[in-house]
């Protein structure tokens, strides 16, 4: 994995604007685009190495398609993937689910949009708001550059500095800034 992250970085070169001193403790929401595959592993390995090892692991929702296929299941759960579900009352009860890891100290990484954009910014799904309700720390990650037909150009990460302790309505109107929804 690493080998491959150093080649990417190597010959795509993305420009990475992070806070010079960026904390990423234990139990914090990454909220992140999904432009393609590669999302988790770019955006876990501008992470300070330190804070990555420190909430290992990972857990992420993966759409219920991908989690029911026998093989590509197994290995997505092995490297931290949960089925989010099916029906509404299914997804209502992972939403719980993903807050009740956040506050048992695992890092969740989500992608709100709940599939990979052709390049733009899709609309983000309404679990956001609930997870804003809760006081649990939000990094946010905007990705650009990445086409789901793998042509990069001008790739680029953006991180905020980490989110709390703050109400959720101003929570709301960070991420609705960061991501330049009007």
């Amino acid at each position: 994995s690493k080998v491959w992250m150093l080649l990417f970085q190597i010959i795509f070169q993305p420009r990475v604007v992070k806070p010079a001193k960026l904390r990423v403790p234990r139990g914090t929401l990454i909220i992140s685009n999904h432009q393609s595959e590669l999302d988790p592993w770019l955006v876990c390995h501008y992470i300070p190495f330190k804070d990555f090892v420190a909430m290992l692991p990972v857990r992420y929702p993966v759409t219920a398609r991908y989690m029911r296929k026998p093989l590509l299941g197994l290995l997505i759960r092995c490297f931290g993937g949960y089925d989010i579900g099916l029906t509404p009352l299914e997804k209502a009860k992972k939403l719980l689910y993903t807050r009740d890891l956040i506050y048992a100290g695992y890092t969740v990484m989500l992608f709100p949009e709940g599939k990979i954009s052709n390049g733009e910014l899709g609309e983000f799904k309404k679990g956001l708001h609930m997870l804003a309700q809760e006081n649990i720390p939000f990094l946010l990650v905007r990705i650009s550059g990445l086409k789901p037909s793998y042509k990069f150009n001008n790739i680029s990460l953006k991180f905020s500095s980490l989110i709390h302790n703050i109400p959720a309505e101003e929570k709301l109107n960070q991420v609705q800034e960061f991501f330049d929804f009007n």
